[in-house]
């Protein structure tokens, strides 16, 4: 969302921020995640990323996507080169920048497929998205959840056909 920041860096010098930022009354929530991902902790993986993308054919997409390296449509030769995704693995993401772009296209509608819904929620933060919630659906349950997962996507499809959505 535009209102929030991920840093990242060593043990002591998060430490030392999340102290300094509670002094100063800002709150500050640590992620729960295996890696640093899109920092400087990344760059030994680099190269092995780049080598193994350059073994396997890349096609660019068939539909438009954002680069969350960059915040606009992902251009056909970036999506092609292996240098982009490495580049992606360590650059900061511009979710929020890509996520204004495609809200202010008329008639969007946003879908989450995986597992968690921490960018529904993101999303629905975002202050383009305000009033749009019905828009913004994860189309399967969190991972805690006890209900039925067929049940929970069919009652996504639902929402997303009352939003308007056609579906095929």
């Amino acid at each position: 969302a535009p209102q929030l920041c991920v840093l990242a860096g060593p043990a002591a010098a998060i430490d030392a921020l999340e102290g300094e930022l509670g002094e100063a009354g800002l709150q500050a929530t640590r992620l729960m995640v295996s890696h640093a991902f899109h920092s400087a902790a990344m760059d030994g993986a680099l190269p092995a990323v780049r080598q193994a993308l350059s073994e396997i054919a890349l096609n660019p997409p068939r539909r438009p996507l954002y680069s969350c390296v960059s915040g606009a449509p992902l251009r056909a030769d970036e999506a092609v080169d292996p240098a982009y995704w490495a580049r992606q693995l360590r650059a900061p993401v511009r979710f929020s920048d890509a996520l204004t772009r495609e809200l202010a296209e008329p008639g969007t509608v946003l879908v989450e497929l995986g597992p968690g819904q921490a960018l529904t929620a993101l999303a629905r933060q975002h202050r383009d998205a305000q009033g749009r919630a019905p828009r913004v659906q994860p189309l399967l349950p969190p991972p805690t959840a006890a209900a039925d997962a067929a049940l929970h996507a069919v009652e996504a499809i639902g929402r997303l056909w009352c939003a308007g959505l056609p579906l095929h």
